[in-house]
């Protein structure tokens, strides 16, 4: 969204914005202090003053925006346009390790969120299909466990 507020955004126009669930969301959420503040130069400086490119939250409301793949490579994209002005060369590897590092986490979130759905398509089309899969991993009470060496007698 452009600047101001949501709820700004919301009321201005002639209807042409409405809030919906995730706006609501959004205005209820607390903003961590890590997007409120940017650490530019050695300084802390109010937002107003400096600006980092904006981080958008993530699909889901509880996530900021460095838990999802977008905002982790937005992160490494800053730290590496840091790096080229940075003075000192000490200054300029940190700040390549440390888009280095966040370009390595946005690849970790990727995959899991990439886990995450397969996981649920394929629970959506087994629940579609008639089947339960939260019972396919479970034994029925009918079915004998099939148990070698010292615990051959063993019942569960």
């Amino acid at each position: 969204m452009g600047e101001g507020s949501i709820v700004e955004n919301a009321m201005s126009g002639s209807g042409a914005h409405r809030l919906d669930a995730g706006m609501v969301i959004q205005m209820l959420v607390r903003v961590p202090a890590s997007e409120r503040w940017v650490s530019e130069g050695g300084r802390t400086a109010p937002a107003g003053e400096a600006r980092p490119p904006q981080l958008s939250r993530a699909r889901s409301f509880n996530k900021i925006a460095t838990d999802t793949p977008d905002g982790c490579r937005t992160r490494a994209t800053a730290d590496l346009a840091s790096a080229v002005l940075m003075d000192t060369e000490n200054g300029r590897r940190r700040l390549e390790h440390s888009a280095a590092t966040w370009y390595a986490r946005a690849d970790l979130i990727q995959r899991l969120d990439d886990s995450f759905a397969a996981r649920q398509a394929a629970a959506a089309a087994m629940w579609a299909a008639g089947e339960s899969p939260i019972a396919k991993g479970r034994r029925t009470a009918v079915q004998e466990p099939v148990l070698g060496g010292d615990a051959a007698h063993v019942r569960l």
